[in-house]
């Protein structure tokens, strides 16, 4: 008896409608997140996206898109202001030679390394609230900087933000003890 409770159970189970598994869907790359976002600004849906489009890009939102790689924004040269807020950045390499940025808002990510923003000198507003920056060395020489958002990064010691305040005497740094 208990043979043909098993064999009836398997035979509906075996029997039942199956639906087919599909992995979840792939999470789109940086490459491809950046190249959408360079689109909209343009208004250029398809075809190429050629150097002299990639000149009229000004200004591009990113925030909040999961990226980690930089890389594809190397092509922007001409970019002034750009947000990359509540992304799980780490490296800013492919930024370094972004030297036309304004603007550049780097808060919620995981960066530790300011080095690659050292030539950045047009740079007058820098958000890296709430990242892991233990050095503001590479910050000392932005003499345009009027805007630094340095919340919540606790390896930073208050005599460093001193130091860069006297240093940056027309800058407002935004810190842990001025927030």
């Amino acid at each position: 008896m208990k043979l043909v409770i098993i064999l009836f159970i398997v035979g509906v189970l075996g029997c039942a409608k199956k639906e087919k598994l599909s992995a979840p869907p792939e999470l789109p790359t940086g490459e491809t997140v950046v190249e959408s976002a360079i689109r909209k600004v343009l208004g250029k849906a398809s075809g190429e996206l050629t150097s002299k489009d990639m000149e009229k890009v000004v200004e591009i939102h990113l925030g909040g898109s999961g990226i980690t790689d930089l890389t594809p924004l190397k092509k922007l040269t001409k970019l002034q202001r750009l947000y990359l807020q509540g992304n799980r950045i780490i490296k800013l390499d492919p930024l370094e030679n972004l030297t036309d940025l304004e603007f550049l808002e780097l808060d919620n990510n995981q960066i530790t390394d300011l080095k690659p923003l050292k030539k950045l000198n047009k740079l007058e507003g820098l958000f890296l609230d709430n990242n892991k920056i233990s050095d503001l060395k590479p910050l000392m020489r932005m003499n345009r900087l009027r805007k630094l958002g340095l919340v919540n990064n606790p390896s930073l010691s208050g005599e460093a933000i001193g130091e860069l305040q006297r240093r940056l005497k027309n800058c407002k740094i935004y810190g842990p003890d001025n927030e």
